[in-house]
């Protein structure tokens, strides 16, 4: 990954739309997520493909009128540049759900029993008895023809207080 290009397209993106970059909340093999002054985050991204599902899913979500599912609430596609693939969206605090680069629209999963299996005791492991939670959100999603598969706590953030340590 080119995190010197993602950074000039963020930077080209808050010029062109009269902002300011504050600082950098987070990244990963998909792109660089930044703060900017206005309460918006801006992200970049890496692949266009991850670009264009990430957006596909944000305006199925804005189609149905869907800002939160089960109590977390999804960031709202403020602004977005497709010749930059930068996107800007709403600030939100826990509990929400992010990230839909890795999300498939109108498709159903070709894992094999064996591997959603394994799938599903990593996702009890790493969620407790907030699975069923994280679960719920997810076939909400399937019901519109959102395919979500990236459920790690990076990108879904329940309450505060929540810990799935055991005591």
């Amino acid at each position: 990954m080119d995190v010197s290009d993602l950074m000039r397209r963020l930077k080209l993106y808050a010029a062109r739309n009269d902002l300011q970059l504050e600082g950098r909340l987070g990244g990963g093999t998909d792109g660089e997520v930044w703060g900017a002054d206005v309460s918006t985050v801006l992200k970049a991204f890496v692949r266009p493909d991850v670009y264009e599902n990430e957006v596909a899913c944000y305006h199925r979500l804005e189609e149905r009128g869907i800002q939160s599912i089960g109590g977390f609430t999804i960031p709202k596609l403020e602004r977005l540049d497709d010749e930059l693939q930068v996107i800007e969206l709403s600030t939100v605090k826990a509990p929400h759900l992010l990230d839909f680069g890795k999300a498939y629209l109108d498709c159903q999963h070709d894992f094999t029993d064996e591997a959603m299996a394994d799938w599903q005791a990593q996702m009890d492991e790493i969620w407790g008895d907030y699975w069923p939670k994280i679960r719920a959100v997810k076939n909400k999603l399937q019901s519109i023809g959102i395919l979500y598969l990236d459920t790690k706590p990076g990108n879904i953030k329940p309450p505060d207080g929540w810990d799935n340590r055991p005591d």
